[in-house]
């Protein structure tokens, strides 16, 4: 009334458990049909079936029971406030709809684990599968090196993003490598083995975003890698957002010591992916890149979609 919009072109917003059903609710009262009329616009035929039959089964799997749910431990430093790491949550969510399992996140202070070692037990004893995401500065960097130690020698299902692959390529280098300084000259300029570092062309830039590999990047994947299976394609475009790579120095010592540099840029010097191949460890993957971000309920991260499927299928295995 006195708003000069037709009633039929009235929509409700009405509460339902999960934003992923909107879309559904919405069209029931006929959105599409009235924007297609009112913009002219050719929509296709087809419906949203397939989006609400998942959004659906998300609501409906928060209340399976215990043998129906995994753990995933996310080891960061912002772990506050779970908004930090809402698109990881929720990459990790649509592969719950895609898989028929719960996801539940347990968020873990890799700066706590820094501080007192004995927690890292206590703190990944219950989890099935561990993400390290990115961040920047040195605050529970060691942390981050310390869980995922434990989760290469403990065989628990790994996924590094960002700053967690080159912690991931750190903690190899000391403990496979015998390289034991090993470290990223972000968290010591002065270390011996700078297995990560800034490239010489991006030292000489002042400026720090100039210095970045921002946006999306291309990369090559490797025949035969878990990556390559789970993208199912040889070149991959994912979003990147930081300054510090992989040495190239050290490519030959990595692999010589059985760490797979699974994806490389397609200058093919910058590794965007590294892995343990899956006859020593389950699942041991780490990106460059911030597969999170292009994550979506119909289409999951190949990465987060893998890491989910690994930690369900032994935690079935085990019981």
């Amino acid at each position: 009334m006195f708003c000069n919009v037709e009633e039929n072109c009235v929509i409700t917003a009405i509460d339902v458990p999960s934003v992923y059903l909107i879309p559904g609710e919405i069209e029931k009262q006929g959105m599409g049909e009235i924007l297609s009329k009112k913009l002219g616009l050719n929509l296709p035929s087809e419906g949203i079936e397939e989006w609400d039959k998942l959004a659906k089964k998300m609501v409906k799997i928060k209340n399976c029971d215990e043998g129906n749910k995994i753990t995933i431990g996310i080891c960061g430093n912002y772990n506050s406030l779970s908004d930090s790491y809402a698109s990881i949550i929720e990459a990790l969510h649509h592969c719950s709809a895609n898989l028929d399992v719960e996801v539940c996140v347990k968020m873990i202070n890799t700066e706590n684990i820094e501080k007192n070692s004995e927690k890292i037990v206590v703190e990944l004893s219950d989890v099935n599968g561990i993400v390290v995401p990115g961040n920047s500065g040195e605050e529970g960097w060691e942390g981050k090196i310390s869980v995922i130690k434990y989760a290469r020698e403990n065989k628990i299902p790994f996924l590094g993003i960002c700053l967690g692959l080159q912690a991931a390529v750190v903690e190899y280098a000391r403990n496979k490598c015998n390289l034991g300084d090993a470290n990223s000259t972000e968290m010591n300029p002065n270390t011996k083995n700078d297995v990560i570092t800034l490239l010489d062309v991006q030292q000489k830039v002042v400026n720090k975003e100039g210095a970045m590999r921002l946006g999306s990047y291309k990369s090559i994947l490797k025949e035969g890698t878990i990556v390559r299976e789970l993208y199912s394609s040889t070149n991959v475009f994912e979003r990147h957002r930081h300054k510090y790579e992989v040495n190239p120095s050290y490519h030959k010592v990595l692999i010589d010591n059985g760490l797979v540099l699974s994806g490389v840029w397609e200058n093919g010097l910058l590794v965007d992916y590294i892995e343990i191949p899956k006859n020593v460890h389950p699942y041991f993957i780490a990106t460059q890149a911030q597969p999170e971000l292009k994550s979506r309920l119909e289409s999951p991260s190949p990465l987060f979609f893998g890491l989910v499927k690994t930690a369900k299928g032994l935690k079935n295995k085990n019981e």
